[in-house]
């Protein structure tokens, strides 16, 4: 069993190399790509029919990071595994994170900073559609993401558990 001293969390250069050259000039400018969706977030937060759009878009964006393979994401045989290749996404995207604890059946992992720039004034509902990839990923590698604190609701970090959902991968 694996806990959260034994989970090795890849470097962003190192999930960048296996990117096909379009994908790796993205991930490369991370902070780029973050400063002009955050805002995007921000506003299509704002109403409900922006909101589902943030979902439907994160949906889509997710599963095909999944299916192309994109960041060496794999399905996992449980919590670790699956939270590890879901690590490699956050990292290849330029995401700061720690793992907080681990164990076979749910890893829980602190982002140190909202990549989207979303705070307290933003509100939950912003937060939860945004989240919709990372959920999608990490559905899809076997597990169920669960947000707990966030940026978004005035917390110092953002807290997400990984919960694996079937065994075997």
């Amino acid at each position: 069993m694996k806990g959260s001293e034994d989970m090795r969390i890849p470097t962003p250069d190192e999930v960048r190399a296996g990117l096909p050259p379009p994908l790796g000039l993205v991930a490369g400018n991370s902070d780029l790509v973050w400063r002009a969706v955050g805002p995007m977030v921000r506003v299509l937060g704002r109403t409900a029919l922006g909101r589902m759009l943030l979902v439907l878009g994160g949906r889509l964006a997710g599963r095909a990071i999944v299916r192309l393979g994109l960041f060496g994401v794999t399905p996992g045989r449980d919590a670790p595994e699956v939270a590890e290749s879901w690590m490699r996404v956050l990292a290849g995207m330029g995401c700061r994170f720690e793992v907080a604890s681990a164990s076979e059946e749910e890893v829980v992992v602190r982002m140190l900073e909202c990549p989207a720039g979303l705070c307290a004034k933003d509100g939950r509902e912003v937060c939860e559609a945004g989240m919709e990839a990372d959920r999608t990923v990490v559905a899809m590698l076997g597990g169920r993401l669960e947000i707990g604190e966030t940026f978004a609701t005035g917390a110092d970090f953002c807290e997400e558990r990984v919960v694996v959902t079937r065994q075997g991968g």
